[in-house]
């Protein structure tokens, strides 16, 4: 009979069906774990396998020990390699949205965020008004899908209205250039962005 002692410095070594007895607790067995170690040799049943702190999935798996450890180590090999991937992504996604609001776009960003910030609705909350109230914010959410990407055009006249238009936010001969200017540079492609081609750049 194999004890406790002795079970706990093996490793299975096989798995197979058949017709023996455990080695542990003298109980008939099919499905058979075969163990080896410290020069011994042993048949336990599933059971007992668990109870002894064998992997479960090792032994519902039908691993052996060395089966196990190659499967653990290409599980790492493959984890490592993802997380590797994600990091390069990220770092290649930070590297672009700085590019992005290094130049004409951050300016706008920026001002359309003071527009939000200084209106008399977002000045009048307490703290947690102030968060729902930039939560559920148009010009907020402008704002925020513009440090990311182009906008459409539709958007892009909102932006020019809320930041070119002043009290009126009516296009006029007086902010006409910097109506369009601001319209052009939301909606262009050349200030880099977090784009379908640049995601598909980086895979």
């Amino acid at each position: 009979m194999l004890k406790n002692d002795d079970l706990y410095k093996m490793r299975i070594s096989a798995h197979y069906r058949g017709a023996t007895t455990c080695d542990h607790c003298g109980t008939s067995i099919k499905n058979i774990v075969e163990v080896r170690g410290n020069g011994k040799t042993g048949n336990i049943g599933q059971q007992c396998a668990e109870k002894l702190g064998f992997d479960k999935y090792q032994i519902r798996q039908k691993l052996t020990h060395d089966q196990m450890k190659q499967r653990k180590a290409e599980r790492k090999e493959r984890e490592d390699a993802k997380d590797a991937k994600l990091e390069r992504e990220r770092v290649a996604i930070d590297d672009e949205l700085s590019k992005r609001m290094a130049s004409p776009v951050g300016e706008i960003v920026l001002q359309l965020e003071k527009v939000t910030f200084n209106c008399d609705q977002y000045l009048c909350r307490d703290d947690y008004g102030r968060e729902l109230f930039l939560e559920n914010d148009f010009r907020y959410s402008l704002a925020k899908q513009l440090r990311i990407r182009p906008l459409s055009a539709r958007q892009a006249d909102f932006v020019s209205k809320f930041v070119a238009g002043g009290q009126s936010q009516r296009r006029n001969k007086a902010n006409s250039d910097e109506w369009d200017r601001i319209w052009e540079v939301c909606v262009s492609d050349d200030y880099n962005g977090i784009t379908y081609n640049f995601l598909n750049s980086i895979k």
